[in-house]
């Protein structure tokens, strides 16, 4: 499946991160963090990435060896790995609500007399 990936730099904030996977037609986007300094390691951050990917329409995922990135995104259901070609080898384990599709149930409709 067709993967676009977001490369960070050590002075990119969540607007600029944000920016970078507007650029993206892929149905999935893999935000690769750099090896030095710490970028984008707040909850909000994360959440702000995934409300992003959500609007695309996108699978998220990351690549970083941050400790707090990767307990946040295990919290909020995004998938993290050591490489780039780990995360395009597997299958990323996001789930429909995750990427932030609702599924409405079915109303039966009655016409009472």
């Amino acid at each position: 499946m067709k993967t676009h990936v977001v490369q960070l730099e050590r002075d990119d904030d969540v607007v600029s991160a944000r920016d970078k996977m507007l650029w993206s037609k892929a149905p999935r986007i893999l935000v690769v963090w750099p090896r030095r300094g710490r970028v984008l390691n707040r909850e909000l951050d994360i959440s702000l990435l995934k409300r992003q990917s959500q609007k695309l329409g996108a699978q998220l995922a990351f690549v970083t060896f941050d400790d707090d990135v990767i307990l946040y995104a295990s919290e909020m259901g995004i998938p993290s790995f050591n490489s780039v070609s780990q995360a395009q080898r597997d299958v990323w384990k996001t789930s429909r609500r995750d990427m932030g599709v609702v599924e409405r149930p079915h109303r039966k409709w009655t016409l009472d007399e």
